[in-house]
């Protein structure tokens, strides 16, 4: 979304889930930023299939997590 205190920092992305693909997709609709996007904590069961960051949006994951592409 647009950031009225800030117009060329568009703010966090929104977040999507598909309940049928497990898959979160977290989306900026192309708009610049410089705020990054937490992705803390993600669910064991079941486990979900696809984290998708398009369109310029940014997202931070802790250090525990082995395996990020």
């Amino acid at each position: 979304g647009k950031s009225l205190g800030c117009p060329e920092n568009a703010g966090a992305a929104g977040t999507i889930f598909d309940s049928k693909l497990l898959s979160l997709r977290v989306s900026n609709n192309n708009v610049s930023t410089q705020t990054e996007t937490p992705l803390l904590d993600f669910p064991t069961s079941p486990i979900w299939s696809n984290v998708f960051v398009e369109s310029r949006a940014k997202v931070v994951v802790p250090l525990r997590w082995t395996r990020v592409q």
